[in-house]
């Protein structure tokens, strides 16, 4: 009795734990990580636009994304056909500021699918993953609106408290991987090679 008692208390506390807990916004295993906080959508000329993400990390030695125009922003990247890409944005909501007057959609010369969307209500912040197969040299981001009919000026947004809409900061993350296929044809040729050298009795 106390033994079915105590494992129902033990179930009872991790389901309180699990629906207080927070998502985790971004992997700590990516290539690249950067943040822009309280954005000004700043672009190339305009001053100080060179300083306007704060890497967090950049194994590629890729460029900071750009703001092509206050509705759309480009990430640079390595063209790589064996490689998939997979692709992070996350938006930090002021408190209560969800749900999402816009939709972010991605345009590039690979293959995506549909976003895995994660949402913390506690946090008020959205993750959207994407996979891009093969690995593009370049993706564009861009914010449209509830109706996918026309775009959302970011620049319309508020990021100090004074509009409808607030946003604290914005994450870009991306993690580069060898495409499934191609560590299926690796796993059989590695064990293909140690069958040809296992030694003869």
């Amino acid at each position: 009795m106390k033994n079915a008692l105590g494992c129902a208390v033990m179930i009872g506390l991790l389901w309180v734990m699990a629906a207080f807990a927070t998502a985790i916004p971004i992997p700590d295993y990516v290539n690249f990580h950067a943040v822009q906080n309280e954005p000004q959508i700043l672009f190339p000329g305009d001053a100080g636009w060179e300083n306007q993400w704060v890497v967090l990390k950049n194994d590629l030695a890729l460029d900071d994304p750009i703001w092509i125009d206050d509705s759309w922003l480009t990430i640079d990247n390595l063209y790589d056909p064996l490689r998939e890409k997979h692709l992070w944005l996350l938006i930090d909501f002021v408190e209560d500021e969800l749900p999402l007057p816009f939709i972010p959609d991605v345009i590039t010369t690979s293959s995506l699918g549909e976003p895995v969307i994660t949402i913390d209500y506690t946090e008020n912040i959205v993750v959207w993953e994407w996979i891009l197969v093969p690995q593009p040299d370049w993706e564009d981001i861009g914010f449209v609106d509830e109706g996918l009919t026309q775009t959302f000026p970011v620049s319309t947004l508020d990021f100090d408290g004074n509009d409808i809409i607030d946003i604290e900061s914005i994450e870009i993350a991306t993690y580069c991987t060898p495409e499934p296929a191609t560590l299926l044809l690796c796993g059989i040729g590695l064990g293909f090679l140690g069958v040809v050298r296992r030694p003869r009795r």
